[in-house]
């Protein structure tokens, strides 16, 4: 408050990660961009990258950073990744639940007008370097992708998830650095 900061739920920044006084940046959990905040560290890696290059004199911009959670349960990998709460909030928004407890697998898509918007993931899943993708590009997916996953828990062929050639040209495939194809 002293330092007379514009803030919501955190302190208010633009693309260039400046606050209302362009003296003071803000990076990491207290700052907020485009009315969202991130608690997660990979956002904060991805802020103090950017900052860093523009104090560097680089041209740089922040556009928002998707949440993404990957930890162990029980020995098995778990992932939660974009907006996995608006199921109930949003008429538009569907879920796609595919489960084999044999092999310790549960996978959750949810799509708003049939753009993915958030994943979870339990157990080991050969595509979710390519599924990460497809939220972060709101991917569209159509009733095709529904059936294949309904009945293989797979979104696309294993000849096409392998590969990044096999990716569509846009796709972001390492977004430590943002390399895209």
């Amino acid at each position: 408050l002293q330092a007379r900061l514009a803030f919501n739920r955190g302190i208010i920044v633009d693309q260039t990660l400046k606050t209302s006084d362009p003296h003071i940046y803000a990076i990491g959990e207290c700052c907020e961009y485009n009315g969202e905040t991130f608690g997660l560290v990979g956002p904060g890696y991805e802020q103090a990258a950017i900052l860093a290059d523009r104090l560097a004199g680089g041209e740089s911009r922040y556009n928002g950073s998707l949440e993404v959670a990957r930890l162990k349960v029980v020995g098995q990998p778990l992932a939660c990744i974009g907006d996995v709460e608006q199921v109930s909030s949003n008429r538009f928004t569907r879920q796609w639940v595919y489960q084999n407890p044999g092999h310790n697998h549960y996978r959750k898509l949810i799509l708003n007008k049939g753009r993915l918007i958030g994943v979870i993931g339990y157990g080991n899943w050969p595509e979710l370097p390519r599924v990460q993708e497809a939220v972060k590009q709101q991917r569209r997916f159509f009733p095709w992708h529904h059936g294949m996953f309904y009945f293989t828990g797979n979104l696309w062929s294993r000849e096409s998830t392998g590969s990044v050639q096999q990716w569509p040209e846009s796709s972001v495939i390492c977004q430590c650095n943002n390399v895209e194809l």
